[in-house]
């Protein structure tokens, strides 16, 4: 009977260094994730001085037309203008053109006109935050008076409005 308490006994003793030597080790997962903001719409409306304006205005003529500008919320934009396609302008003093005739024109950022709508380097940029409704910007356009009577035709100028986010 001394040899059947013996195994049991050996069978311990060659267990308990097994379980003495048992360890463990640890790491971290890094979790992360970026939100960027998006801009989905941007209309931009005609902005027309009329179609029949006469060749001897005297006096400024005033147009309105507006930009719309859906982002997301907490997104912030800004809204810049070009100079137009045609030689001679500036973001100050843009110009319509038909054939070799020019007339000068501004686009401001406030209906009073005093600030030009720039494209980042000069004039005026419009700034927002989204909040992911449909925001209505308004570009306020004022043909200035030519120094003589405009020849008659059809001026045009086309302007590149650049959302940045």
């Amino acid at each position: 009977m001394a040899s059947f308490r013996k195994l049991p006994l050996i069978t311990a003793t060659l267990l308990v260094p097994l379980l003495a030597h048992a360890a463990s080790k640890t790491a971290s997962i890094q979790v992360s994730v970026t939100i960027v903001g998006e801009c989905t719409v941007l209309t931009a409306q005609a902005l027309s001085f009329g179609s029949n304006v006469s060749a001897g205005f005297s006096s400024p003529v005033d147009a309105l037309a507006n930009l719309e500008v859906t982002c997301a919320a907490n997104t912030p934009y800004s809204i810049t203008l070009n100079g137009g396609l045609n030689a001679g302008g500036s973001i100050i003093n843009r110009r319509l053109k038909s054939g070799s005739a020019v007339l000068d024109y501004g686009l401001y950022t406030d209906s009073n006109h005093s600030t030009p709508w720039g494209d980042g380097t000069a004039g005026s940029k419009v700034s927002g935050m989204g909040d992911g409704s449909k925001k209505t910007v308004p570009v306020y356009g004022q043909l200035k008076v030519p120094g003589a009577a405009p020849a008659p035709g059809n001026y045009l100028d086309t302007v590149t409005v650049t959302l940045t986010y």
